[in-house]
């Protein structure tokens, strides 16, 4: 129920007593699982984060480059986001500081909190270390690749989009672009 309010309104939508009184408790029941509204909504975000990052550590990169390595974890986050369209869109777009506080990726000090960041920022680091990526700050490399493919989601996402084929030539290009201005 908190989802549907949550994708349908917006975090403004959650409602403590209405969402408890749909599930058939009070809300004083409910408070005794959530200490408030911020704490759903924070389940809602951590729940479908977690999922992703499991996404994203269930790809195999046994034996595979730098580059493939990327390819191959990208495209699994792509593809994991998009089972959540809407949940994605509303959260990825609100201004609500309950959800900036877990989705701000733009701050230095705040991305290890995001653990698909925090991996790319690894995964960046080693690339570096092993010369198969050229020198580069990896925390704005990784900001930036970050935030150029939120935009290819929500456009796919907001006009509806579709034609898997052409959302695979899509992804492969931006990854090529992507990866062609920072390899070694």
């Amino acid at each position: 129920m908190a989802e549907k309010h949550f994708i349908q309104g917006g975090p403004e939508a959650v409602n403590i007593r209405r969402i408890a009184s749909e599930v058939g408790y009070t809300a004083p029941n409910l408070y005794k699982y959530f200490s408030g509204k911020e704490a759903i909504i924070e389940t809602l975000i951590q729940r479908r984060m977690q999922e992703i990052v499991k996404t994203l550590d269930a790809v195999d990169t046994e034996g595979l480059s730098t580059l493939e390595t990327f390819k191959k974890k990208f495209k699994a986050h792509f593809y994991a986001v998009l089972k959540y369209k809407e949940h994605y869109r509303t959260v990825m777009l609100s201004k609500d500081p309950t959800v900036l506080e877990k989705t701000a990726m733009l701050d230095p000090e705040r991305y290890t909190r995001l653990p698909a960041q925090k991996k790319l920022v690894e995964t960046l680091e080693h690339a570096i270390e092993n010369q198969e990526i050229r020198e580069v700050d990896p925390l704005l490399t990784s900001q930036i690749i970050w935030s150029s493919l939120f935009g290819l989601l929500i456009r796919i996402i907001t006009e509806g989009f579709d034609d898997t084929d052409h959302m695979e030539r899509l992804i492969e290009h931006y990854l090529d672009m992507c990866f062609h201005g920072i390899m070694a």
